[in-house]
């Protein structure tokens, strides 16, 4: 077992679900707060392809897929496209998210299964003939936090009883943003808090 190590102050930058195991022996109302944040997840597939196999032109970054569709698919991004370093010369490399609040299922679906689901759509989607020359999924399931009506209410109640913790702070993507410029200034905002809260 190791040693019991002290600190000056603690930044939880992790998913609000674990935040609120994390701080219930603390401030119990406070771990309600945080636990209702509700999370879905998505898988993420990766597939390669010859460049003729798709009769798509790729004229763009990628596609999003409404609900109304009832895609296994949330969207796809032509990395090839964006960033052509990504696969070789001939290549074409596309990485689909399928999964969201809609579709819980398949961010946690085995591979055998998911994979045959979204190899069909894009063959319906973009004209692919074929299997892929490269595979690779990967599961994020509980990653991507849901803002629901009364959200920033919800934060504002947060932070609020955070305040009341000394020298602890909360970062990452459950409150004010899932993009990475978000989370980025969530932590910077966490650890100037932090400081100046030291200062004192």
């Amino acid at each position: 077992m190791r040693a019991a190590e002290v600190f000056d102050a603690v930044i939880l930058a992790t998913p609000s679900y674990e935040a609120a195991r994390l701080l219930a022996p603390l401030d119990a109302e406070l771990a309600t707060k945080l636990a209702s944040i509700e999370h879905s997840g998505t898988a993420i597939v990766s597939v390669g392809f010859d460049r003729p196999q798709v009769a798509h032109p790729l004229d763009g970054m990628g596609v999003v897929i409404p609900a109304i569709e009832n895609s296994p698919m949330l969207a796809c991004s032509f990395s090839s496209q964006k960033y052509p370093h990504r696969a070789p010369e001939g290549k074409v490399l596309l990485r689909v998210f399928a999964g969201g609040a809609k579709r819980p299922e398949l961010a946690e679906m085995e591979d055998e299964r998911l994979l045959p689901l979204v190899l069909g759509e894009l063959g319906r989607l973009l004209g692919i003939r074929g299997e892929p020359c490269y595979t690779t999924i990967a599961h994020w399931p509980r990653t991507m936090p849901q803002y629901h009506v009364g959200h920033k209410r919800l934060v504002e109640a947060i932070r609020a009883r955070v305040r009341e913790l000394p020298h602890i702070a909360l970062a990452g993507n459950a409150y004010q943003g899932v993009g990475i410029p978000h989370c980025i200034h969530s932590g910077e905002q966490a650890a100037e808090g932090t400081l100046l809260n030291l200062s004192r």
